[in-house]
Formats: structure tokens, sequence, C-alpha cells
């Protein structure tokens, strides 16, 4: 198994050549791709703040001419653009993946409380929330101490 950084860079090597290529066409082939150099299955990334991190560091790169640096102007903003609307995408799909996992899974709870109508639950975790924010709160300043 790759150790993480041959993995970043096979899979960034990889999605660059795709996309160039225009053989990376949609969501489900940069999934594919992220889940064969990860060794994730594909329904392991319901989190996916990983490849998402992976998305914008190609960017810079591409933008910084730090790959690609043969690309004409019209492929790097195709590139670009290709990066952009899949992490677009990403975060449409899982629009909390940034977050740590019990915020996280708190919003998502108070998003489905929301579309069933469930104004108690919803308050119950919302309050919740802000506990968790409060104790985040405090934690960090007893680090910086």
């Amino acid at each position: 198994m790759l150790r993480n950084p041959q993995r970043k860079n096979t899979f960034i090597e990889t999605f660059i050549k795709g996309v160039s290529e225009n053989t990376i066409e949609n969501s489900e082939d940069l999934l594919n791709i992220y889940s064969g150099v990860t060794n994730f299955s594909t329904e392991d990334l319901s989190n996916r703040q990983a490849l998402n991190k992976w998305l914008r560091e190609i960017l810079a790169k591409v933008v910084t001419r730090e790959v690609g640096k043969d690309f004409t102007i019209e492929q790097t903003i195709h590139i670009k653009s290709k990066v952009t609307d899949f992490i677009k995408r990403n975060e449409a799909i899982a629009p909390f993946s940034d977050l740590p996992d019990t915020e996280r899974n708190i919003i998502n709870d108070i998003s489905t409380y929301n579309k069933a109508g469930d104004i108690e639950s919803v308050n119950r975790k919302i309050s919740e929330l802000g506990s968790v924010i409060i104790i985040r709160q405090e934690q960090q300043v007893k680090i910086e101490g």
C-alpha cells in the first residue's frame, strides 16, 4: 500500500492527466480514481474532506503552474474549472464534510429534523451544538493557556 504522500502524488498526477486528456469527465470518474489510489471503497467516501483538500491542493498547483507547466492558458482554465466544479459538487453532496465529526453529525441531524418538521428535535440539537461549541472553546482556552 502506498504511503499518504505517495498516494496524494499518484492521485494528483492521475487526476491532472485524466482531466487534461478528458478521460475524467464526471464526479463518478473522480471518485473511482480517488478510491483506486486511496484503497477506500466509494461507499467509504461519505466524508469527502480529504478529497476536497487534495482537489484544493491541485487547484493551487495548477494556478501557480507547479503542475502543468506545458499547458496552454485554455488547458489551465479547463482544469481549474473542472477542479472547482468537483469541489462544488462534493460540498453540495456533503456540505458539512469539513467540520469535526461531532459538529457535522449534529448539523446533519438538525437538517434531517428540520426537513421532517420536528421543531422540538431541531431546538434540542441546536442546544447540543451550542454545548459542543462552548466545550471546544473552553478546551482551546486551556490549550492557549
